[in-house]
């Protein structure tokens, strides 16, 4: 049995990070609690070359911690015997695979398998050679319906951006391996 994990803001705290960074850098004082959608240059009035190199320059992916008992989520998801595979779009960075895997393993977070999305990729494509998918866990709208479209069940980790999105929710790591439990 498979499960698949987005990385950032579902193992990855990436909105802090962000928050701080483009606060500093634009001006614009937003929470990310105030985050109605995830397109961070409508947010902060930035283009996507420009905010590219920011989080680029930044190192805002190598930064970035881990969402509270991440790591022992995902030991205790292999643990119930199933494969963890990471998908994550991170794919605009150019070195986005290798930063994953070293921020995986610095973290101590366990998984079977990373997929990196190419930028303009689909997430649908990065798994499927994925067998026995019981359940997608991320955080972006989009995401989790087109998951839910290729009938994968699709569990949304709770964040303002994805307030409208229907579904069942999860709000920690934790409460993710209880559903699984339950579910498994």
């Amino acid at each position: 049995m498979t499960i698949i994990l987005d990385l950032d803001d579902v193992l990855a705290n990436l909105r802090d990070a962000l928050q701080g960074i483009l606060q500093r850098e634009t001006g614009i004082d937003l929470h990310w609690r105030h985050w109605q959608h995830y397109d961070l240059r409508r947010h902060y009035l930035l283009e996507s070359p420009a905010l590219d190199e920011l989080l680029m320059r930044e190192q805002v992916l190598e930064l970035c911690e881990p969402e509270p008992r991440a790591a022992e989520a995902t030991a205790a998801l292999v643990e119930l015997g199933l494969r963890v595979v990471i998908v994550t779009a991170r794919g605009w960075h150019p070195r986005a695979e290798s930063i994953s895997r070293e921020w995986l393993a610095r973290h101590g977070l366990v998984y079977d398998d990373l997929r990196v999305v190419p930028l303009g990729g689909d997430k649908l494509r990065a798994i499927d050679d994925c067998r026995d998918i019981r359940l997608a866990v991320d955080d972006h709208p989009s995401h989790v319906d087109r998951y839910r479209q290729r009938g994968i069940p699709a569990l949304i980790m709770d964040r303002p951006w994805n307030v409208d999105t229907p579904g069942e929710r999860v709000y920690s790591a934790a409460e993710m391996v209880d559903y699984v439990r339950r579910l498994v």
